[in-house]
């Protein structure tokens, strides 16, 4: 009488079947602003903020870009939100804003994202996103809150040895 033996399977060892491949399901948010909800907007209260680039575009430091955004800029005034004061970076977009509402912040910031996209992909013949996240912002409650900021977005370029450029006439 012989004794029965189990004998084994041997199966291909491939990703082509079961499990997850790489890189399958929801993207990682990388980084940027998380998508919480904003702060209360009030039209007493104004607010710095931040738009950044997509890494690897020109940087915004030239002449002609910063004619682009402050153009974009001047037209994105509306009876509702307004850009008080602005600094262009290598980068990114220092922005002193006041809105009405929280719609008149989203519409205004929506607008302007979209004015400069628009216009700096048509000086670099490109398609594609400009703006890399959704803008970060701060409420600025207290006068020397504003001060601070106000200090911060137009002597930027002391602190990170940039040199300061005029572009059109002051916005107010």
């Amino acid at each position: 009488m012989r004794s029965a033996q189990q004998t084994e399977l041997d199966f291909p060892v491939t990703n082509s079947w079961g499990g997850r491949r790489e890189g399958a399901g929801r993207r990682k948010r990388k980084s940027g602003v998380a998508h919480a909800q904003r702060e209360a907007v009030s039209q007493h209260d104004p607010r710095l903020v931040t738009l950044k680039c997509v890494a690897g575009l020109p940087s915004l430091r030239t002449r002609r870009f910063a004619r682009v955004i402050g153009c974009s800029i001047a037209n994105a005034h509306k009876p509702r939100f307004r850009v008080v004061h602005f600094s262009i970076q290598s980068n990114h977009v220092h922005l002193i804003v006041e809105a009405m509402d929280r719609d008149a912040l989203t519409g205004g910031m929506r607008g302007l994202a979209s004015r400069i996209a628009k216009g700096l992909n048509k000086l670099w013949s490109r398609k594609g996103r400009v703006i890399s996240t959704r803008f970060h912002d701060v409420v600025l409650r207290s006068l020397r809150q504003v001060r601070n900021a106000l200090r911060y977005v137009l002597n930027y370029h002391l602190k990170h040895g940039a040199r300061p450029r005029r572009v059109g006439k002051h916005l107010e």
